[in-house]
């Protein structure tokens, strides 16, 4: 295997890892506990019902970080979640400023923005050989 390809796999198993795990655990799991504890409560978005964005936030957040962990229809799930993160930057974050150190009250784009990037990036770079994708592929 050629260098290049090594590090192309290492590098996509590396972002997927850390973003993967990053949206799952640190924004993911706490609605997926609240859903399962009947606490609907939530933001609405575009006009959706609270629920039903607290639902789709899920999906994105638990299920599709979950299967890009695992390298499973990576480019898709990292278009989701890019999408998604977008969504939040300028909804949920609408009002905030773009970097946290103007954030008096805490919030800022910047995370939104920077999951972005990274889930961009893993569109681009895809499953590679370290993925569910790179078996199925090989």
């Amino acid at each position: 295997m050629k260098r290049s390809s090594m590090n192309e796999n290492m590098t996509s198993l590396i972002l997927r890892l850390i973003f993967g795990l990053f949206i799952l655990f640190g924004h993911g799991w706490n609605k997926l506990v609240k859903i399962i504890e009947g606490n609907f409560d939530f933001q609405s978005v575009f006009g959706i019902p609270s629920s039903l964005t607290l639902i789709l936030a899920i999906f994105a957040e638990v299920l599709c970080a979950g299967l890009l962990i695992l390298g499973f229809k990576t480019r898709w799930v990292a278009t989701i979640l890019f999408f998604t993160m977008i969504s939040i930057a300028f909804t949920a974050h609408s009002g905030d400023p773009l970097f946290m150190s103007n954030a008096n009250t805490g919030n800022s784009k910047e995370f939104a923005l920077l999951y972005a990037g990274g889930f961009l990036a893993i569109m681009f770079i895809g499953g590679r050989k370290y993925s569910i994708d790179g078996i199925l592929n090989s």
